[in-house]
């Protein structure tokens, strides 16, 4: 069986070599993402990384396409894909690298080290009066307890932190993680929020997440409370998590993958919350 494969992922030579003597029938083609054309496209039955979407809605031959993240949300739009195309995706390959990303990024905040950086950078000496927020201790709220959710959850319990996961259902019976206090349902989501310093979301992009977090559910958040999103930006109203950072009531919020759309709403907001683009801050 010959097929032919497109592969738009940064792979280095020892890895190449061994994609291509895992199957030495089919046909090869690797192409850094910044450098595939409509040709190499068309060209494969099979393609492995997020090739451009205008390129992929022309082939009507590709069976197989893999995405290199968790959620290929734009490839499963209607006529993007052939109908008997199978799509699979990465999930469980980020867990490490995100969960890392978002315990830096969280000591950064917790610690004012953002704050100290910019002062050094400035030249002011001054004494930071703002007491500095432990981590041994806090509450995390770990929103999504998939791969990423529950490698930082177990990274946050080994640095002394309490954790809560949520997950959309919860079997009856069910053994709770060693590092949780607790794994609760979504719907007891708003009796957890009042609690947690760190709400920590790693959410898919789907209708039941969209703006999950709005207005009402931000302001239910603790007073003083962290917001960490790695999941879809679509999760949360980014001008409601804008207005909650600005007037205080959430002390910052940081979001690795915030929608175009997003971004642009919240440009005016940009100096109160930190947003973060995917793949070259998080591994």
């Amino acid at each position: 069986m010959h097929k032919k494969v497109l592969v738009c992922l940064p792979l280095n030579e020892a890895h190449r070599a061994a994609l291509e003597a895992s199957v030495p029938e089919f046909e090869f083609r690797f192409n850094a993402l910044d450098d595939v054309h409509a040709e190499d496209v068309l060209w494969a039955d099979v393609v492995l990384g997020n090739a451009p979407v205008p390129m992929i809605r022309q082939n009507k031959h590709i069976e197989w396409f893999q995405s290199n993240s968790a959620g290929p949300d734009a490839y499963l739009k209607p006529g993007v894909l052939p109908e008997n195309c199978m799509v699979t995706n990465a999930t469980g390959a980020y867990g490490l690298a995100i969960s890392e990303w978002m315990l830096g990024l969280w000591l950064g905040l917790q610690k004012d080290l953002f704050l100290y950086r910019d002062r050094q950078t400035q030249h002011k000496w001054d004494a930071i009066t703002r007491q500095v927020r432990p981590v041994a201790g806090s509450r995390v709220l770990c929103v999504g307890m998939g791969d990423i959710g529950s490698n930082f959850a177990m990274r946050a319990h080994a640095l002394g932190a309490e954790i809560v996961g949520v997950r959309r259902s919860v079997r009856p019976g069910a053994p709770c993680p060693d590092y949780c206090l607790r794994v609760v349902p979504q719907s007891e989501l708003d009796a957890e929020l009042p609690q947690a310093d760190l709400v920590a979301l790693s959410l898919p992009g789907t209708p039941e997440t969209l703006h999950m977090f709005d207005a009402a559910r931000l302001a239910r958040c603790k007073q003083g409370a962290i917001l960490l999103n790695v999941g879809r930006g679509s999760t949360v109203d980014c001008l409601a998590l804008a207005d909650a950072v600005h007037s205080g009531h959430l002390f910052r919020a940081a979001a690795v993958r915030p929608s175009a759309v997003e971004r642009t709403e919240c440009d005016h907001h940009a100096a109160h919350f930190r947003a973060f683009q995917p793949g070259q801050n998080t591994g």
